[in-house]
């Protein structure tokens, strides 16, 4: 592909991967692999560095291995971006709003007091239980998710869903990836695979990686200045166990083969740029042979997008990580679906609707409670409570 053709100069892209080798020659990381697209087309697609061997600690003898454009990369926090895109594409298909109690499809979440937290304040990390629960970093426990759920149920919020930003490090990836499987009847890695990975033909996109692929993973380290107080203590609640010690932990075959929806999701730089890139364009436009698919950017359009990102042409595309939603400019004005009174159809046997906590966003849930009260002449306050998720 010729950088002219999509109104770059070859020295335009050479000028990207200088600063790239610039960078890598401060020491800071063993190697870095960047990829860039630009109205669709790649335009870089490079690595430097060694994929292991040349990390802080090493032995002098470990071999060396370089680094290549199909070397895969942990993704870490970035999965949650996956993950809240799974999440949007079942709400594009009107199985779930986001504005809808979690509890509605995993009545066992309602436990504790979290009966109330919807979908968007998970997605947006307010949902009040950003504290990993106790023990939740035993390795040996990511091979019983079930377990590792039952914990998270018996948490009980820190302060009132919806109000505090907090960052859900942990505990939003395993609801969000029990929210999936109970709404798809799929598990995530199975969904993303045949929703994503397989039609897209990539090399490898998902939570984790079967263990004949582990030594194709690059080696993660830590390096750089340390975490201070207060950050450093922020991370340990959120985490349950120090920023180190998460480093240390993630090169163990039983994370890298384990499923974490908020923090193991495995690609080539290749392959989560176009990801990225799918958000963007949507995906009827790259899925050729499947242009029957929504778009997936559709969804946080519907959804009121929380945190939009412009993008136009002439301009780089920005994509904002961990929840947060970009989308393509299109010509049409966002707007808020009001079809059933803001309600999937799973939830017509679970009438109990969480209110949106922000201010700007209550109208649009009255409206469509309106609404929905219109259409089938059910009173306000005359629901049948013996259909409500559990919340004891």
């Amino acid at each position: 592909m010729h950088p002219q053709s999509v109104g770059l100069a070859p020295d335009d892209v050479e000028a990207i991967w200088d600063a790239v080798v610039d960078f890598y020659r401060t020491g800071f990381h063993p190697a870095l692999g960047l990829c860039i697209r630009r109205r669709g087309q790649v335009i870089l697609d490079r690595t430097i560095g060694h994929a292991r061997g040349n990390a802080p600690g090493r032995a002098r003898d470990a071999p060396l291995v370089p680094a290549t454009p199909r070397t895969l990369f942990n993704f870490f926090s970035g999965s949650k971006a996956v993950t809240a895109m799974l999440v949007h594409l079942l709400a594009e298909r009107d199985l779930l709003h986001v504005d809808e109690p979690v509890a509605t499809f995993i009545p066992e979440f309602g436990r504790k007091g979290k009966d109330r937290i919807t979908v968007r304040d998970l997605l947006t990390h307010r949902g009040g239980i950003p504290a990993a629960p106790p023990g939740v970093a035993d390795l040996d426990l990511l091979q019983e998710p079930e377990r590792i759920l039952e914990m998270i149920y018996e948490l009980r919020p820190t302060y009132k869903p919806g109000t505090v930003p907090a960052y859900h490090a942990v505990t939003s990836g395993f609801i969000f990836g029990e929210l999936i499987r109970r709404v798809s009847g799929v598990g995530v890695r199975e969904f993303l695979r045949t929703e994503i990975s397989e039609p897209l033909g990539m090399n490898h996109f998902n939570y984790g990686v079967p263990p004949k692929r582990l030594a194709d993973v690059a080696v993660d380290v830590c390096t750089g200045p340390k975490l201070v107080w207060p950050i450093k203590d922020i991370f340990k609640r959120a985490l349950g166990v120090s920023v180190e010690k998460v480093i240390e932990l993630s090169n163990d075959p039983r994370f890298r083969t384990a499923v974490l929806p908020s923090a193991n999701l495995i690609g080539s730089p290749d392959d989560i740029c176009r990801f990225f890139d799918l958000l963007l364009s949507g995906i009827g436009r790259q899925l050729r042979g499947h242009s029957d698919l929504p778009r997936v950017h559709d969804s946080p359009r519907r959804a009121a997008a929380d945190s939009l990102a412009d993008r136009s042409d002439d301009h780089a595309s920005v994509v904002l990580l961990d929840g947060l939603h970009a989308r393509k400019r299109s010509g049409r004005p966002l707007r808020i679906s009001l079809r059933k009174g803001l309600r999937s159809r799973r939830a017509e046997q679970h009438p109990r609707m969480g209110r949106p906590r922000s201010r700007h966003r209550r109208g649009a849930h009255e409206l469509g409670q309106a609404l929905f009260r219109a259409r089938r002449g059910v009173l306000a306050g005359n629901r049948p409570s013996d259909q409500c998720p559990d919340s004891s």
